[in-house]
């Protein structure tokens, strides 16, 4: 979301909406490396208390600061992302009191293998405030048709618009400066991506000259047992732990990389497999995340979930020549391009926005 969801504020501005961003800084965490908006987009940047802890010992303090935000622009609509946060949780109180149209995005966070993780926190939570939040949302917006389906299946009745992100494209003289040696993983070391099966399947394909580069945040300590695991495989010295990387930095790792793999347990849209695609990398990731577009369009594989699945792509990829992957590379690309502009997902959240305040008819990527 701290990707996708300032890219959506920048595209709806450029497309001559009045964009207000309201969000929660994460306690210690200087506002210049967050990800915000930065073209027509006025950025409202409340602090945080242990965010995204839930703490809602301080909800009336959010709430307070939401609608003196709503009482000052009058939105139409507000856009609320995530669930379970403190944060969602006013949105719905302030959008209820003031007859404000809210579309929810649940951002994956009602999938099912995100469910069952910490699942009896997220029990209680539903029954005492979540499963109302949700069935006040005049519409939802989900990623994919996966998503909405899991929506369904919770028993959501309201309209579900399917609109992926976008994806930023490179500059086209940011040329690839591949190497012919670097699998590339990139997103947060959690235990849905599925990085215990990367590290087992590499262990079984890993051959001298190549390398994995494991990049991303650490959550919860999962990156120690990562590493434990490497280190148990014997390993540990053709991987390299990038950390968080942004900017030039991630640039740079994208431009070197000659494989993406991504072994996830869940994803709701997988805004890193479309990156890599954009970057003309060939994607290895799971039938887990909506992506049946890697095999139709044959730039990647679209594999089970678990480490034999894992590393029959891998030999693959890497058996095959740099030319070979190349040209499966440049398929994704043009995937992208075609697929996933902002200017195109922009459209159809306006298209959403109309609908749902009686401005246009129901447009065809909205579902009753």
């Amino acid at each position: 979301m701290s990707r996708s969801v300032p890219g959506l504020c920048d595209a709806l501005a450029d497309r001559g909406c009045d964009i207000s961003f309201v969000t929660q800084k994460p306690r210690g965490v200087p506002a210049q490396v967050l990800l915000l908006p930065t073209r027509r987009v006025e950025t409202h940047l409340l602090d945080g208390q242990d965010w995204p802890r839930l703490r809602f010992s301080h909800t009336p303090m959010l709430e307070k600061k939401l609608d003196a935000i709503c009482a000052k622009f009058s939105p139409d609509v507000l856009h609320d992302h995530g669930v379970w946060l403190q944060m969602n949780h006013v949105a719905g109180k302030v959008t209820r009191r003031r007859g404000i149209k809210r579309v929810v995005s649940p951002r994956g966070m009602l999938e099912g293998w995100s469910l069952h993780y910490r699942g009896w926190k997220k029990r209680i939570a539903w029954r005492v405030y979540q499963l109302n939040d949700l069935r006040t949302a005049a519409a939802f917006s989900s990623t994919s048709e996966a998503e909405a389906d899991s929506l369904r299946e919770l028993g959501l009745t309201q309209p579900i618009a399917v609109i992926p992100n976008g994806i930023d494209l490179p500059a086209h003289d940011q040329e690839p400066e591949r190497a012919g040696n670097t699998v590339l993983f990139m997103s947060r070391i959690h235990p849905k991506k599925g990085l215990m099966d990367l590290v087992t399947a590499w262990s079984r394909v890993a051959r001298p000259g190549w390398r994995l580069v494991i990049a991303g945040p650490d959550e919860n300590g999962h990156l120690r047992a990562v590493k434990n695991a490497a280190r148990a495989s014997g390993i540990y010295s053709t991987i390299h732990f990038s950390g968080y990387v942004a900017g030039r930095e991630k640039s740079d790792l994208l431009r070197t990389a000659d494989i993406f793999v991504l072994p996830t347990y869940s994803e709701n849209f997988g805004n890193a497999i479309g990156e890599a695609l954009a970057w003309g990398i060939p994607v290895i990731t799971t039938k887990a995340a909506p992506w049946s577009n890697i095999a139709s369009e044959k730039c990647g594989w679209w594999t089970e979930t678990g480490p034999t699945a894992l590393e029959n792509a891998l030999s693959q990829a890497m058996l095959m020549t740099a030319e070979e992957r190349q040209k499966m590379g440049m398929k994704g690309r043009q995937l992208v391009e075609r697929d996933f502009s902002w200017r195109t997902v922009s459209e159809k959240h306006i298209g959403l926005y109309d609908w749902i305040l009686g401005r246009r008819d129901r447009p065809q990527w909205v579902s009753l």
